[in-house]
Parts: C-alpha cells; sequence; structure tokens
C-alpha cells in the first residue's frame, strides 16, 4: 500500500512524496520507519533507530514518545521504498 501511495503520488507530479499520522493503537511505527519513513521531529528519529537496535524481535514495548506523530517519506528514501 505504501509503494501505491508513492507511485500515486508521483504520478501526481508531488515527486512520490508522502506524509501520515501514526497513531498508538498497536503502534505500526517500527514498520513505517523500516520503510524509510521519518518523524519530523529529530529526538523521535534518534529514540526509534536506538529502539530498533536494541529491541528487534524482543517484543519490548514502545516507549510513549515513539509511538504516534507525522510521518514523512524523505527524498532519499522514495527510491528505496519502491525498490524494496
Amino acid at each position: 500500500m505504501l509503494k501505491a501511495a508513492v507511485l500515486e503520488s508521483k504520478n501526481s507530479g508531488y515527486g512520490g512524496r508522502i506524509f501520515l499520522r501514526a497513531y498508538d493503537v498497536k503502534p505500526p511505527t517500527p514498520f513505517y520507519y523500516k520503510c524509510g519513513l521519518r518523524f519530523f521531529e529529530d529526538d523521535k528519529n534518534k529514540a526509534m533507530a536506538s529502539y530498533l537496535a536494541n529491541n528487534a524481535g524482543s517484543g519490548l514495548q514502545l516507549e510513549e514518545s515513539i509511538k504516534r506523530g507525522l510521518m514523512y517519506l524523505p527524498e532519499e528514501n522514495i527510491d528505496k521504498l519502491l525498490n524494496l
């Protein structure tokens, strides 16, 4: 679905840029982060990177600070996502 959204963005003249709001009900933020989306707040990106590096597969709960927030797909990650 993310690839389809990015392709639609490209086809509509927006260069593949997408934005989304991640919520905290069964938080999908690790998935979105792994797909290349980033938070607007840099401290949340650092916290997510640290969480993934230290807790991958452990089932530990996410910190409240990174459960939700406005995320975007940086230009440098658009082609990476499309080539997954």
